[in-house]
C-alpha cells in the first residue's frame, strides 16, 4: 500500500518499482498528492496517475475505506505475519512500504 507526496515523481516510481518487482501494488483515494507542473495541475496529474495510468496496469487504486478494511483484514493480518514489511524512502523523503514474502 503506497501513500505520500509527489504522485508523478515518488509515488509514481514506487507503484512501477513495486509492480515490476511482483508485488501487488495498492493506492488508496486521496493518499497521494502533487504540486502544478508546467504541464497539469496538482490536481489533474493526481488523476491521471489515480484514474488513468496506475488502475489496471501498476496498482489498485481502491476507495478509502477500502484500503482500511484490507489493512484491518484477517488475510492482510496473516500476510504481515509470514511476510517481512520493508520500509522504502524516496528522495523526496515521502514514505511507502510494501510487503513482500520471507
Amino acid at each position: 500500500m503506497v501513500c505520500g507526496i509527489m504522485t508523478d515523481f515518488c509515488i509514481n516510481a514506487t507503484v512501477e518499482a513495486g509492480f515490476e518487482h511482483g508485488l501487488h501494488m495498492i493506492v488508496p483515494a486521496y493518499a497521494n498528492s502533487t504540486q502544478d507542473n508546467e504541464y497539469m495541475t496538482g490536481e489533474q496529474s493526481y488523476h491521471y496517475y489515480n484514474e488513468f495510468l496506475w488502475p489496471d496496469r501498476y496498482a489498485d487504486c481502491v476507495p478509502m475505506d477500502k484500503a482500511l478494511e484490507l489493512l484491518k483484514s484477517e488475510v492482510f493480518t496473516m500476510i504481515s505475519e509470514k511476510s517481512k514489511i520493508k520500509f522504502m524512502w524516496s528522495r523526496a523523503t515521502s514514505l511507502s512500504w510494501t510487503v513482500t514474502a520471507s
